[in-house]
């Protein structure tokens, strides 16, 4: 789902997998940018510069090669002085004003992120910067190479995988972070602390990375330990990254993320990698406020007709708030005043939904429910039953199952039911085929027995027919068929 107009494009699964605690975010560089702080490629360049040393062509290899760590490692080794170089990067990386809550909001946003349910809080950064500390100066932190076991029940903070800058000096803090391709050598290939931790991780968890490039070489390491792993016969979940394009090489950055086992979720890197940095603010706020932050989203969204434009992500936001399992927020949609459109009738009669999206609505991913491929709102396994699908209109009682509509189908029905007098919802009867879950009967014999809500008499008359299971759109003998309406309707005055 897209959380604004035009960005990136969330997997419902990635979402659904985040709400239910299964998804730990990777930070990056990028996350930094609205601080001021640099990526690796400019931290290189400075550092050079800062210590007014002009990189010998070997370097200057390496960087133009986006090696930026084998070029640190060549001018510690150069130079003959780690520490110096270290306390230049401190510098660097140490920003000048925080004050601007604008600075600092996609740390807070990925720290609302990352708790769990139980208020834990499971978070992983690449960078050396104290920015998280600033924005929380209680949260519980874990800098290598002393890790926790990347488990549930014994990781509550957040992990510096390559290290954290020192507050005041402190040599030894400075010679531990991972900066230079030899101290990568050590924590992924030789001592193999930082692999080992990698590893347990991808087999734990959904992991999405946020504020990498594709040349990154601290997300080179860390893909290549998860390769390694595949190649050994080793399970892992999928992992994701935000990944910015430039004009026409959408599809082919999309492949190269592929290429290094990794689903992209792309946005275009106009403004500063702005859309990101909504985007993810826009999924805290929502994900902050739990059930509520669903029903805003009805409450903002749905009072309009659906968006013919794919990408505003207009239908996709109001389908995951709909697909809350208490039906909070289908009885917010279902309770608007004025009702939502009729238009989204047809929204959520498409089959649109597959049976890994059955998950959203609090339905197990059955083998029982594989007999049918696709599913709309309307039609589909519910909670309360997984035996086959449950459906508010059908062509036969044996596409039925008679059972209580759960939460969600229960509230869009009522929705249903305040448009009864339009002839679209009679269209959409006689096309589903006029059989009706009884629930859904009785909601409509209430309206039309209901002396406050006027219907014009031949409507109520037909209404009555498809309630009395006369008349049934179906290939069978069963029911009326609808050429006999007209006969019928007359024989009970249609007047």
């Amino acid at each position: 789902m897209r959380f604004i107009n035009n960005g990136p494009d969330v997997p419902d699964r990635l979402v659904q997998a985040h709400e239910d605690g299964k998804v730990v975010f990777f930070c990056g560089a990028g996350i930094s940018f609205p601080a001021g702080l640099p990526g690796f490629n400019e931290l290189t360049s400075k550092t050079f510069e800062g210590l007014g040393e002009s990189p010998n062509s070997t370097e200057n290899l390496a960087i133009h090669e986006k090696r930026f760590d084998v070029a640190f490692d060549l001018l510690e080794r150069r130079i003959k002085n780690r520490l110096v170089v270290r306390k230049k990067i401190q510098t660097i990386l140490t920003p000048k004003e925080l004050s601007d809550p604008q600075t600092t909001a996609t740390h807070r946003a990925l720290l609302e992120l990352a708790k769990g349910q139980s208020g834990n809080v499971r978070l992983i950064t690449t960078n050396f910067d104290r920015i998280f500390q600033h924005v929380d100066s209680s949260l519980r932190s874990y800098v290598a190479p002393l890790l926790p076991i990347p488990k549930k029940s014994r990781w509550d903070g957040l992990v510096y995988l390559h290290g954290l800058l020192p507050e005041e000096e402190d040599p030894n803090a400075l010679n531990n972070l991972i900066l230079s391709s030899g101290d990568f050598g050590l924590a992924y290939l030789t001592e193999r602390w930082a692999s080992r931790f990698i590893s347990e991780l991808f087999r734990s968890y959904n992991v999405c990375f946020v504020g990498y490039s594709l040349g990154d070489p601290v997300l080179r390491y860390m893909l290549d330990a998860l390769a390694a792993d595949r190649l050994r016969g080793e399970e892992s979940n999928e992992v994701f990254a935000f990944g910015s394009y430039e004009n026409e090489t959408e599809e082919e950055t999309r492949e190269e993320w592929k290429a290094k086992g990794v689903i992209a979720i792309l946005y275009h890197d106009r403004d500063k990698h702005s859309l990101l940095h909504q985007t993810l603010n826009k999924w805290a706020e929502i994900y902050r406020d739990g059930i509520t932050g669903r029903q805003a989203v009805i409450a903002r969204e749905a009072s309009s007709p659906p968006s013919p434009i794919k990408t505003d992500g207009h239908i996709d936001r109001v389908l995951w708030a709909l697909m809350d399992p208490t039906g909070q927020s289908a009885k917010t949609f279902a309770d608007l005043d004025p009702p939502p459109p009729l238009e989204w009738l047809e929204i959520f009669s498409d089959h649109r939904f597959s049976l890994v999206d059955l998950g959203k609505l609090g339905v197990a991913n059955s083998s029982q429910n594989s007999a049918q491929l696709s599913y709309s709102l309307f039609d589909r396994p519910t909670s309360q039953t997984q035996s086959s699908p449950i459906a508010l209109v059908s062509k036969s009682e044996i596409n039925l199952v008679f059972t209580q509509l759960d939460p969600v189908m229960f509230h869009l029905a009522r929705w249903i039911i305040r448009h009864l007098e339009k002839p679209a919802v009679l269209s959409w009867i006689i096309k589903s085929g006029c059989v009706l879950h009884p629930n859904f009967k009785d909601l409509i014999l209430r309206v039309i027995d209901n002396p406050d809500r006027v219907f014009p008499q031949p409507l109520q008359t037909i209404w009555r027919l498809i309630c009395d299971d006369l008349v049934v759109n179906t290939q069978d003998n069963s029911g009326m068929p609808l050429y006999d309406w007209a006969d019928r309707f007359k024989l009970h005055g249609g007047t």
